[in-house]
Protein backbone atom coordinates (compact mmCIF):
# COMPACT_ATOMS: atom_id res chain seq x y z
CA UNK A 1 0.00 0.00 0.00
CA UNK A 2 1.35 3.58 -0.78
CA UNK A 3 -0.78 5.49 1.59
CA UNK A 4 1.23 5.42 5.09
CA UNK A 5 -1.17 5.91 7.52
CA UNK A 6 -3.20 2.62 6.07
CA UNK A 7 0.31 1.33 5.92
CA UNK A 8 0.20 1.46 9.64
CA UNK A 9 -3.11 0.22 10.34
CA UNK A 10 -2.33 -3.04 8.45
CA UNK A 11 0.80 -2.63 10.46
CA UNK A 12 -1.11 -2.61 13.58
CA UNK A 13 -4.05 -4.93 12.35
CA UNK A 14 -1.23 -7.53 11.51
CA UNK A 15 0.61 -7.19 15.12
CA UNK A 16 -3.19 -7.14 17.18
CA UNK A 17 -4.11 -10.26 15.20
CA UNK A 18 -0.76 -12.31 15.51
CA UNK A 19 1.56 -11.71 18.37
CA UNK A 20 -1.34 -10.27 20.42
CA UNK A 21 -3.50 -12.98 19.65
CA UNK A 22 -0.72 -15.36 20.57
CA UNK A 23 -0.73 -14.27 23.99
CA UNK A 24 -4.41 -14.36 24.80
CA UNK A 25 -4.44 -10.61 24.81
CA UNK A 26 -8.65 -9.80 24.92
CA UNK A 27 -10.22 -7.96 22.34
CA UNK A 28 -13.69 -8.14 20.73
CA UNK A 29 -15.57 -6.86 18.15
CA UNK A 30 -18.40 -4.42 18.45
CA UNK A 31 -20.96 -2.57 16.13
CA UNK A 32 -21.78 1.28 16.29
CA UNK A 33 -24.66 3.01 15.34
CA UNK A 34 -24.45 6.17 13.96
CA UNK A 35 -23.82 8.71 16.24
CA UNK A 36 -22.67 6.48 19.10
CA UNK A 37 -20.02 7.91 21.29
CA UNK A 38 -17.43 5.40 22.22
CA UNK A 39 -15.63 7.44 24.24
CA UNK A 40 -15.58 11.28 25.99
CA UNK A 41 -12.65 14.24 26.80
CA UNK A 42 -11.40 13.37 29.88
CA UNK A 43 -12.34 9.82 30.79
CA UNK A 44 -10.31 6.90 31.46
CA UNK A 45 -8.21 5.62 27.85
CA UNK A 46 -8.60 2.05 29.50
CA UNK A 47 -9.05 0.39 26.02
CA UNK A 48 -8.26 1.13 22.27
CA UNK A 49 -9.97 0.45 19.04
CA UNK A 50 -9.25 -0.75 15.15
CA UNK A 51 -11.89 0.75 12.86
CA UNK A 52 -12.67 -2.87 10.51
CA UNK A 53 -15.54 -0.90 8.82
CA UNK A 54 -16.82 2.66 9.34
CA UNK A 55 -15.99 6.01 10.25
CA UNK A 56 -15.23 7.55 13.47
CA UNK A 57 -15.33 11.21 14.09
CA UNK A 58 -12.76 12.60 16.48
CA UNK A 59 -14.45 15.70 18.32
CA UNK A 60 -13.82 18.57 20.54
CA UNK A 61 -16.04 19.81 22.77
CA UNK A 62 -15.88 23.57 24.05
CA UNK A 63 -18.76 25.13 26.13
CA UNK A 64 -20.52 27.89 24.51
CA UNK A 65 -19.25 27.10 21.65
CA UNK A 66 -20.31 24.20 18.70
CA UNK A 67 -18.26 20.84 18.45
CA UNK A 68 -15.36 21.27 16.59
CA UNK A 69 -14.50 18.03 13.85
CA UNK A 70 -10.54 17.66 14.71
CA UNK A 71 -10.90 14.35 12.44
CA UNK A 72 -12.39 11.95 11.03
CA UNK A 73 -10.68 8.29 10.28
CA UNK A 74 -11.83 4.88 8.64
CA UNK A 75 -10.84 1.03 8.01
CA UNK A 76 -7.78 0.10 9.30
CA UNK A 77 -6.98 3.21 11.43
CA UNK A 78 -6.47 3.22 15.61
CA UNK A 79 -8.29 5.09 17.32
CA UNK A 80 -7.70 6.32 20.47
CA UNK A 81 -3.45 7.46 21.16
CA UNK A 82 -4.02 8.03 24.98
CA UNK A 83 -4.46 4.35 26.00
CA UNK A 84 -0.41 3.78 25.62
CA UNK A 85 0.18 5.83 28.57
CA UNK A 86 -0.37 4.77 32.09
CA UNK A 87 -3.37 6.48 33.73
CA UNK A 88 -4.03 7.94 30.24
CA UNK A 89 -7.34 10.32 29.36
CA UNK A 90 -8.66 10.94 26.13
CA UNK A 91 -8.37 13.84 24.66
CA UNK A 92 -11.14 14.33 22.47
CA UNK A 93 -14.85 12.72 21.93
CA UNK A 94 -15.26 9.97 19.73
CA UNK A 95 -18.59 8.96 17.57
CA UNK A 96 -19.19 6.75 14.81
CA UNK A 97 -20.05 8.64 11.74
CA UNK A 98 -21.92 5.66 10.04
CA UNK A 99 -22.15 1.76 10.52
CA UNK A 100 -18.71 1.10 12.25
CA UNK A 101 -17.27 -2.23 13.35
CA UNK A 102 -14.44 -1.81 15.64
CA UNK A 103 -11.85 -4.47 17.24
CA UNK A 104 -11.60 -3.05 21.12
CA UNK A 105 -8.34 -4.19 22.80
CA UNK A 106 -8.18 -3.67 26.90
CA UNK A 107 -5.13 -1.16 27.27
CA UNK A 108 -3.78 -3.28 30.25
CA UNK A 109 -3.83 -6.57 29.26
CA UNK A 110 -1.58 -4.82 25.85
CA UNK A 111 0.67 -3.06 27.76
CA UNK A 112 1.29 -6.00 29.94
CA UNK A 113 2.39 -7.98 27.20
CA UNK A 114 4.71 -5.23 25.98
CA UNK A 115 6.35 -5.20 29.51
CA UNK A 116 7.44 -8.97 28.61
CA UNK A 117 8.15 -8.12 24.76
CA UNK A 118 10.97 -5.48 24.40
CA UNK A 119 10.11 -6.27 20.08
CA UNK A 120 5.91 -5.98 20.62
CA UNK A 121 6.83 -3.22 22.53
CA UNK A 122 9.11 -1.28 19.91
CA UNK A 123 6.65 -2.50 17.38
CA UNK A 124 3.37 -1.00 18.72
CA UNK A 125 5.26 1.91 20.47
CA UNK A 126 6.24 2.43 16.70
CA UNK A 127 2.75 2.20 15.67
CA UNK A 128 1.09 4.56 18.07
CA UNK A 129 4.16 7.36 16.92
CA UNK A 130 3.47 6.95 13.71
CA UNK A 131 -0.24 7.64 13.73
CA UNK A 132 0.56 10.46 16.70
CA UNK A 133 2.16 12.47 13.54
CA UNK A 134 0.11 11.22 11.07
CA UNK A 135 -2.79 13.20 12.98
CA UNK A 136 -0.64 16.19 13.78
CA UNK A 137 0.42 16.66 10.07
CA UNK A 138 -3.30 16.56 9.43
CA UNK A 139 -3.83 18.94 12.05
CA UNK A 140 -1.33 21.40 10.79
CA UNK A 141 -2.72 21.18 7.21
CA UNK A 142 -6.37 21.85 8.77
CA UNK A 143 -5.10 24.85 10.25
CA UNK A 144 -3.33 26.58 6.86
CA UNK A 145 -7.14 25.73 5.48
CA UNK A 146 -8.86 27.33 8.17
CA UNK A 147 -6.42 30.06 8.82
CA UNK A 148 -4.30 30.40 5.71
CA UNK A 149 -0.57 30.04 5.67
CA UNK A 150 1.97 32.37 7.26
CA UNK A 151 2.01 36.10 6.31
Amino acid sequence: MTNGHRLNGSRIAGLLAGPLSERGTPSERIHLDPGTVIFEEGGAADAFYVVERGRIRLELSTPGRPTTIVQTIGPGDLVGLSWFTVNGTWSWDARAVVDTDLRVFDAAAVRAACADDDALRADIGSCVAAEAIRRLHAARLQMIDLFGGAT
